[in-house]
């Protein structure tokens, strides 16, 4: 590769240095990379902004217009995938469809996409971003009815609503929409108990079914396939797939598989237009909105881009003036 690996003090940092054998002349230009991980967004702005790190990922959306301001570089990524809301359907109620479409209706998704990404991320209501050629513009934008999601819980036999676990990442932004979420599901009596744990002991939990709600982001859109056959198909029911959400349908599972084993681009965009009517139709997730990430550089950064599936790379042809 392009670095060489030089040391490694866990929690602290990881220290690579440029490879003179690398096959393209002239690359990487900065020779040298110290990667920290610094946990809080907060944190990894201020270092940013007292000049501590030359680049910051993932940066706090409400903080851009302030970093601009103050002559840094701020990068928006192109979307990569959604944030969302899912239902354990092993478990009652949340194997109840009126109880899955009561709890979309109680929220005010344009709010929460408003309130937390400050509206420079879209709201969704497919795992298919906009973005991709496979996106189905048909499927249903659901919008808040708090007198309809009360009738819904009553029809499912819960008039006074209930208590449930809602589970999450201790990721910044999942709990900015999961507080929200929390405050507008008590109109319609429910009462979320938020449970979050960093990302090894979340993803335990959900794999392995010991959850009811969860709110997570999935980052991976380089195919239709990847969110949906791997998220929905009911041959990846968690833990040997990421199907966690323990759905299964044999309709949707027939079309997935379809969409999978043809390479005409046309009938895979019909297939996946179906899937994602199915998906909505069914309320099997509450989507929000799509996943992009602010990347935030120092002034004196050139050249310097975002991929999504290689941290190294856009360091390739980077400069930084003066190291």
């Amino acid at each position: 590769g392009a670095y060489k690996f030089v040391s490694w003090n866990p929690q602290e940092k990881m220290v690579l240095e440029a490879n003179p054998e690398y096959w393209v002349p002239g690359v990487p230009k900065i020779k040298s990379v110290t990667l920290r991980p610094i946990g809080e967004a907060t944190t990894r702005m201020v270092a940013l902004e007292t000049g501590d790190v030359d680049i910051a990922d993932h940066l706090p959306p409400s903080q851009t217009k302030k970093l601009l301001a103050e002559g840094l570089k701020v990068i928006p990524t192109q979307p990569n995938g959604y944030n969302m809301i899912t239902f354990n359907q092993t478990k009652a109620p949340f194997n109840d469809r009126r109880v899955r479409e009561a709890m979309t209706l109680a929220l005010n998704r344009s709010e929460i996409v408003e309130f937390v990404w400050y509206g420079q991320n879209l709201l969704l209501n497919s795992p298919i971003i906009p973005d991709s050629w496979a996106y189905e513009p048909r499927v249903k934008n659901y919008g808040q009815d708090i007198q309809r999601a009360k009738e819904l819980l009553a029809e499912a036999g819960y008039p006074n609503g209930f208590e449930f676990q809602l589970s999450l990442e201790a990721d910044e932004n999942v709990k900015k929409f999961v507080e929200i979420a929390q405050q507008q599901w008590l109109q319609i009596g429910l009462k979320g108990n938020m449970v979050a744990k960093e990302w090894g002991a979340f993803f335990n939990d959900i794999t392995s079914g010991k959850y009811e709600v969860c709110a997570w982001q999935s980052l991976d859109q380089k195919d239709p396939d990847v969110p949906l056959y791997r998220m929905f198909h009911s041959s990846n029911w968690a833990p040997n797939g990421y199907n966690w959400i323990f759905y299964k349908n044999p309709e949707l599972d027939d079309i997935l598989f379809k969409a999978r084993t043809t390479l005409d681009r046309e009938k895979r965009k019909e297939l996946y237009s179906k899937a994602q009517l199915i998906l909505s139709e069914d309320f099997v997730c509450l989507f929000l909105a799509e996943y992009k990430k602010f990347i935030g550089t120092s002034s004196a950064v050139e050249g310097f881009y975002y991929s999504p599936y290689d941290y190294l790379r856009p360091l390739l042809t980077a400069t930084i003036s003066g190291k």
